[in-house]
């Protein structure tokens, strides 16, 4: 068995490698032959987050670029694997105080 730090690693690298992928805590426990409680235990314990917030907190961060080019916001919610334009103001907003609109008209 792999210890956690390299299990987090590798589940991090999956998240990270496909924004879009709609994974579940079973789906990754599953790929990673784990149970969801030893791989959500040990995501907690080395990232201080679940590995869903984990994965929101990564498309926010490939999002804000492109928000700063002025792309369109729902065009940016589409390409970082939000379900849609609403799906990606809401989780923005509780990550970040604002919405995108916001956000983007602050840099412009």
């Amino acid at each position: 068995m792999r210890s956690e730090p390299a299990l987090v690693r590798a589940v991090r690298r999956r998240l990270r490698d496909d924004l879009h992928a709609k994974v579940t805590l079973s789906t990754l426990a599953c790929e990673f032959e784990v149970t969801p409680f030893v791989l959500l235990r040990a995501f907690v314990r080395e990232a201080g987050l679940s590995p869903h917030a984990f994965q929101q907190q990564e498309r926010l961060r490939a999002a804000m670029p492109m928000l700063r080019d002025g792309r369109p916001i729902a065009e940016v919610g589409a390409r970082t694997g939000f379900a849609d334009q609403s799906h990606f103001t809401r989780v923005f907003k509780q990550l970040t105080g604002v919405t995108p609109k916001v956000y983007q008209s602050a840099l412009s």
